[in-house]
């Protein structure tokens, strides 16, 4: 059997089928007949969006942006009745399902009504005596476990009872074929929900997927049809949270794919994980590599994607940049690594909360050589994945010369493909004559390039978000030039690694 299932086959579904579309009902029709009109930024409450759930009045919501879909229905390929399942509702796992490669974004850009609002749930007490934000009060409400099965699968349901936005970059599940172990973990904002077992028996492959944006669905299939009494022994910590930063780190191999050399000393290093393994890194997270004849050597690295000026693609595999230090203990030795060699990963590790990116209307970044890797994920996921209308991205990188600078020409695409939403600025602390901008972070510096950092008002203060991330001094003074600006702590994440 394979190891790799497709989800709709598991669930039965036929996504061959097309509904014959009227005549001017294509995708060059609409193309050219797409309502004329700029993207909307309003804000939308779940109330609101299910208000709107007619043929005559359409909206949905696909990755947390709410479309106006009324005038597009006539020209979906699946027709009506498959276009209005997603009816005034949340519909980011069924357009996944059918068809994850279209860009919606792109296609349905003059729909856009808003974003969708949720409640940050880690800022309400869940229980009186516990205090909000704590590991406490999100055990107090632990996510719902339970399992069935059928002939061929084994299926595993983590339901969460947080209003949390689920995807997909929030699970990594870990098969141990040698020991029938499964090891399933879901990222929140604040903490990490373990599942664990010895399986009673033993299964030839998994999938993930998310149902309703809460519901955390592995399927195991069997090696044999025989039933389960049970889904086996519990393992230590199984059907716990704990803090990102004190799960256990689980160790798992990936293979090196690829080595790219992006400038004299950095490298792009692309790892596979083994097919036992969905490792999937949320947003401003990283991993730990470990080179496995001596694993005390252990260094932080955050993934970051193939191509910042175009969207995602679906890979499973895990790009880091790295630089080489030519005395350096860990990195020195990874040039000697050859292509298919094996090294060791860890699960996702940090705290980096998404839903300040997807909350904020301007992003400013703040980064100084592979500080950049936390901002590459940001920057795509902004232009993207989350794309609107209003939101602003400003990215000032400091680099000691030109030939440091990191996917430079990505970074100058993309601001002139979208000038109106991104810019970059390099600051360079050995310039020659002429650049703009030269010399090291400080106050007066920060002041030139961000303008009006100063000048905001307090309601917009949920609107901006500044993130820093650099070598442990750079990010320090970061730190403490952004509070000499009297922005608030609630604005600004430090990347430490």
């Amino acid at each position: 059997m394979s190891n790799n299932l497709s989800p709709n086959s598991a669930r039965g579904i036929d996504t061959s089928k097309k509904v014959p579309l009227g005549p001017g009902r294509s995708l060059m029709d609409w193309i050219r007949k797409a309502p004329k009109r700029s993207p909307r930024s309003l804000p939308v409450s779940h109330e609101e969006l299910a208000k709107h759930n007619s043929e005559k009045d359409c909206w949905m919501c696909v990755r947390d942006v709410v479309y106006d879909v009324t005038p597009y229905i006539d020209f979906h390929p699946g027709g009506r009745d498959q276009i209005m399942r997603g009816a005034g509702i949340d519909a980011t796992e069924l357009f996944d399902t059918y068809h994850p490669w279209v860009n919606i974004e792109s296609m349905l850009k003059t729909c856009i009504v808003g974003k969708i609002q949720y409640t940050r749930t880690f800022k309400l007490p869940l229980t009186p005596s516990l205090k909000p934000g704590t590991v406490e009060s999100f055990a107090s409400n632990n996510p719902y476990f339970d399992w069935m099965q059928d002939d061929n699968f084994v299926h595993l349901f983590i339901t969460s009872n947080q209003d949390f936005f689920l995807r997909k970059d929030h699970i990594t599940v870990v098969r141990k074929p040698d020991s029938n172990e499964i090891h399933v973990f879901v990222f929140f904002p604040l903490y990490v929900y373990y599942l664990g077992y010895k399986l009673n028996h033993e299964v030839s492959g998994h999938e993930v997927q998310i149902e309703n944006n809460r519901n955390v669905k592995v399927s195991l299939e069997k090696r044999d049809p025989r039933s389960w009494k049970n889904v086996g022994t519990a393992l230590k910590d199984n059907k716990s949270c704990r803090k990102t930063t004190q799960i256990a780190k689980l160790k798992f191999a990936v293979e090196l794919k690829e080595r790219l050399q992006l400038t004299h000393d950095c490298y792009l290093f692309v790892f596979q994980p083994d097919p036992n393994v969905t490792l999937s890194v949320p947003l401003g997270r990283h991993v730990h590599l470990l080179q496995p004849n001596n694993q005390a050597m252990i260094r932080p690295y955050t993934p970051v994607p193939r191509t910042v000026s175009s969207a995602a693609g679906q890979s499973s595999s895990v790009n880091l940049m790295i630089k080489i230090y030519e005395n350096g203990l860990f990195t020195s030795k990874l040039l000697d690594f050859d292509i298919g060699e094996k090294l060791l990963m860890s699960i996702p590790d940090g705290d980096f909360d998404a839903q300040m990116v997807r909350d904020a209307t301007s992003v400013f970044l703040l980064a100084a050589g592979t500080g950049i890797t936390p901002m590459l994920g940001i920057i795509q996921h902004c232009m993207f994945e989350q794309f609107l209308e209003v939101r602003r991205v400003r990215l000032v990188f400091f680099n000691k010369t030109e030939q440091d600078i990191v996917y430079k020409e990505e970074l100058e695409t993309l601001q002139r493909q979208f000038p109106q939403n991104f810019s970059t600025t390099n600051i360079l602390s050995e310039s020659k004559e002429g650049s703009s901008f030269s010399g090291r972070i400080s106050e007066d510096l920060i002041r030139k390039v961000i303008t009006g950092i100063e000048n905001y008002e307090a309601h917009e203060e949920n609107e901006r978000l500044f993130c820093v991330c650099g070598p442990r001094p750079f990010t320090d003074l970061g730190l403490k030039i952004l509070k000499s600006f009297n922005v608030p702590d609630k604005c600004v994440h430090a990347f430490k690694g």
